[in-house]
C-alpha cells in the first residue's frame, strides 16, 4: 500500500510529466512550423535555381540538411511525448487504484468505529442497569 509521501511524489511526477508533455507538444508544434517554413523557402529557392544555380544549390543543400535535422528532432520529441503519455496513463491508473483501496480501508474503519461505539454504548447501558439494580 502506498503511503501519503509516495502518493505525493506520484502526484508531483504526474504533474511534472504533464508539464513536460505540454512543453514537448509546443516544441513539436514549433518544429512543425519551422519545417513548413523551410519547405516554403526550399520551393522558393528552387525557382531561383534557374537564375543563380551556384548560390541556390548551396542554400538548398543547407536547407535540406536543416530539414533532415529538424525532422529527426521532431521524431525524437514525438517519441518522447508518446512515452510520457504512456507513463502518465500508468501513473493515473496507479493513483486510481490507490484511491479505490484507500476508500475501501476508510469504509472498513468507519464500519469498525460505528460497531465499536455501539458496543461501548451497549456495555455502558448494561453496567448502568446493573448499578441501578444494586441501588434498589
Amino acid at each position: 500500500m502506498l503511503d501519503e509521501d509516495t502518493f505525493s511524489k506520484l502526484w508531483k511526477l504526474t504533474n511534472e510529466w504533464a508539464a513536460q508533455q505540454k512543453s514537448n507538444h509546443e516544441l513539436a508544434s514549433d518544429i512543425s512550423k519551422q519545417i513548413a517554413d523551410y519547405k516554403k523557402q526550399g520551393s522558393a529557392l528552387a525557382k531561383l535555381d534557374q537564375q543563380q544555380s551556384d548560390n541556390v544549390d548551396r542554400a538548398t543543400v543547407e536547407l535540406l540538411t536543416d530539414y533532415k535535422a529538424l525532422l529527426d528532432l521532431y521524431q525524437k520529441v514525438l517519441s518522447q511525448n508518446q512515452t510520457l503519455q504512456r507513463e502518465k496513463s500508468q501513473l493515473e491508473e496507479i493513483c486510481k487504484e490507490y484511491e479505490d483501496k484507500l476508500e475501501t480501508v476508510v469504509g472498513k474503519l468507519r464500519s469498525h468505529t460505528v460497531a465499536t461505539t455501539e458496543g461501548h454504548a451497549q456495555l455502558r447501558r448494561e453496567y448502568e442497569a446493573l448499578l441501578d439494580a444494586e441501588k434498589v
